[in-house]
């Protein structure tokens, strides 16, 4: 239900970045691929979009390092519904991408 960074996902900001020039942070959720926390593969979208909502954060806290005028979110699968929520309650993000989204669960 959750894609991880050794699937692919990082592939994609890879190439933002030496193709477009765009910084990209990938992310592992809680519990999933690199990231640490028990319970292991355990889905939960409010804590997926509380993971999100710290990198945001966290790349908004370093304004010399990311544009932080232009954060754009992207989510694969079951993660569209996180970016759209995302999106919705985030007026600072310049957009998203729900990749092959999941929106009505």
């Amino acid at each position: 239900m959750t894609l991880v960074k050794e699937a692919g996902l990082a592939v994609f900001g890879e190439r933002w970045a030496s193709e477009a020039g765009y910084a990209s942070l990938i992310l592992d959720y809680r519990g999933f691929g690199d990231s640490g926390g028990q319970p292991r593969n355990l889905l939960v979208l409010e804590k997926q979009l509380q993971d999100f909502r710290s990198v945001i954060e966290w790349a908004r806290d370093r304004p010399d390092t990311f544009r932080t005028d232009k954060i754009v979110v992207m989510g694969s699968a079951l993660a569209g519904l996180v970016v759209s929520k995302l999106l919705i309650h985030d007026p600072g993000l310049a957009g998203g991408i729900g990749h092959s989204p999941v929106l009505d669960g």
